[in-house]
């Protein structure tokens, strides 16, 4: 009688791991494709007032950004479009 309750316990102890794994995967997945599905981010570039975007060029995971003005030298922004950070900031002299 006792190893018949032990098998139940063990049952019900392994069901509840499926379905608790089950629901997390479900969780990270759509949290993965909310993330990607709204493609609208702000970045901020952190420039001078005055200053104008002259130029992009989007390359694979990466955006370069020309930016003028501003009373500062001319200057290439690489934002990384996959973790939507900025990565460098080249002055043009």
């Amino acid at each position: 009688m006792n190893k018949l309750k032990l098998i139940k316990a063990l049952v019900f102890f392994m069901t509840f791991l499926l379905f608790s794994g089950i629901i997390y995967f479900g969780v990270l997945i759509h949290q993965r494709f909310s993330s990607v599905k709204n493609g609208n981010a702000e970045i901020s570039l952190n420039q001078p007032q005055g200053s104008y975007i002259a130029d992009f060029h989007p390359d694979a995971d990466n955006l370069y950004i020309l930016i003028k003005g501003g009373n500062t030298a001319d200057r290439i922004i690489r934002v990384n479009t996959k973790n939507q950070k900025l990565n460098t900031q080249i002055k043009i002299y």
